[in-house]
């Protein structure tokens, strides 16, 4: 099976701590639609959702403590755009508390994790990743 997301030179925010959390992420996404494809995906969802959730934070922190080390223009934008994930990945992580989650849920948790890191990556990281390049 290809990847399901994938690493580019557009993504690389050229920033060894980020780039290499920002793979550890991608790295788990694809463990989790391979578990899907396979038909384990909701036996690994809980763990998934959890290891996300933990890491994500502690991703966030360390990208955040870097825009205000360096005092970084649009640092309240962009952990604006953080915490819309972690309150997400908490709703969710509530969600599964409740219950076992369906097939489609997973799918739809992973296409729209992938979706939004990428475009996150793509967009704000990059940008952030400019700026912190002049200053370290």
């Amino acid at each position: 099976m290809a990847e399901f997301l994938v690493w580019t030179p557009s993504i690389t925010v050229h920033v060894d701590e980020i780039d290499s959390q920002h793979k550890e992420l991608i790295s788990r996404a694809n463990s989790l639609m391979k578990a899907v494809v396979s038909g384990q995906g909701k036996n690994n969802l809980v763990e998934f959702v959890t290891f996300l959730a933990d890491y994500t934070d502690f991703h966030f922190r360390s990208e955040e403590t870097m825009m205000r080390k360096f005092q970084y223009p649009a640092y309240n934008v962009h952990k604006n755009a953080h915490d819309y994930l972690r309150e997400e990945v908490r709703n969710f992580l509530d969600s599964l508390a409740e219950g076992p989650a369906k097939s489609e849920t997973v799918i739809s948790v992973v296409e729209g994790l992938g979706d939004w890191v990428m475009n996150h990556i793509r967009k704000m990281d990059v940008e952030m990743g400019k700026f912190l390049r002049t200053k370290l």
